[in-house]
């Protein structure tokens, strides 16, 4: 069932003083944190499900602004389950069974297009006019004027600037809600771009010139595809090689008991093309023995199956082929 932002108001009312689960998709981005942090402010029995991890990039952000999130990697038995940043089970990893078969509420808080799961149990609010989660839950706390924290505001601040791609995706919600956090908090945006951006020194910048060069590229229905070995978290390559000009990039990174692997996508090719990238990092992660997902436009996958990578990668080239050539 769908609802406007009044019926969601009153339905975060209803259950303030009540016990809730709060989660997202698979490897959770600045957008689900910032929203989370947020909103586990205003329902102070609520908790925080990270079911497998977050990004490194908003791991750094929370150390850097000291703040130790509190987390849990099972619904339990709540009173409601709050589903942020995504719409649908399947790119919720390791919740996906659990989420399938509990009789508890479940509402869908999402910005992206709408596909929202289709249940007696589950109450949705996925309007694309928003940019990101975190717009939403600024909206809505607003209307029920809850007066953020200062951290908080700044988280949902980090998570609109970060899924807007610094406001290059943004609808006019966008900057009037950028707008009030800056004057409330008294932040000034070019902080919060440096710091949702990756302070790296000289050599750091020449190993990423270096793995972007000697990566692999290929075209394929006319998107360009980069992918290879990342001497630093695979992310960052990844990141830089789509700025760099690739319309895919899919980069992987060795730890010592497993590997990582980040796939970025252009947001004009997401929207020419549908690709949904945390989709097919999910359907490929068998490939390492793992687990993935993530947004339609940055994703990730992990595993302990080292030697997979190749098969991931073909699967990976198969899938996007697949979705080119439908359209």
């Amino acid at each position: 069932m769908g609802i406007g932002i009044g019926e969601l108001k009153s339905m975060l009312e209803r259950y303030r003083k009540s016990n809730v689960s709060i989660a997202s998709h698979s490897i959770g981005d600045a957008d689900f944190i910032g929203s989370a942090i947020a909103l586990a402010e205003y329902i102070p029995n609520s908790k925080i499900i990270v079911q497998d991890k977050i990004s490194a990039n908003v791991e750094r952000i929370l150390k850097q602004n000291g703040i130790l999130l509190k987390t849990d990697s099972s619904l339990g038995n709540p009173d409601l389950i709050i589903l942020l940043d995504v719409n649908n089970f399947q790119n919720c990893g390791t919740l996906q069974t659990e989420l399938s078969k509990t009789k508890k509420s479940i509402l869908i808080i999402d910005h992206h297009h709408p596909k929202a799961e289709e249940r007696e149990n589950v109450i949705t609010f996925d309007q694309e006019e928003y940019s990101s989660t975190c717009n939403i839950v600024y909206s809505v706390l607003k209307e029920l004027g809850f007066k953020l924290t200062q951290k908080s505001a700044e988280m949902l601040l980090i998570g609109m600037v970060s899924d807007s791609a610094e406001l290059i995706n943004s609808t006019p919600k966008t900057f009037m809600h950028v707008s009030e956090i800056l004057d409330y908090t008294k932040t000034d945006y070019a902080d919060i771009v440096e710091e949702i951006s990756y302070n790296l020194n000289s050599k750091e910048r020449e190993e990423i010139i270096s793995d972007i060069c000697s990566s692999s590229k290929e075209n394929i229905s006319g998107i360009l595809i980069l992918y290879g070995e990342s001497k630093l978290p695979a992310h960052i390559s990844a990141d830089f090689a789509v700025k760099a000009g690739a319309d895919i990039a899919l980069f992987y990174s060795y730890y010592k008991e497993e590997i990582s692997i980040s796939a970025r996508m252009r947001h004009s090719t997401e929207k020419k093309r549908k690709i949904h990238l945390g989709e097919i990092m999910g359907k490929c992660a068998h490939a390492i023995n793992g687990t993935g997902g993530g947004h339609s436009c940055a994703a990730g996958a992990y595993g302990p199956k080292k030697e997979g990578y190749k098969d991931f990668v073909k699967e990976f080239k198969e899938m996007v082929s697949a979705t080119a050539a439908v359209l």
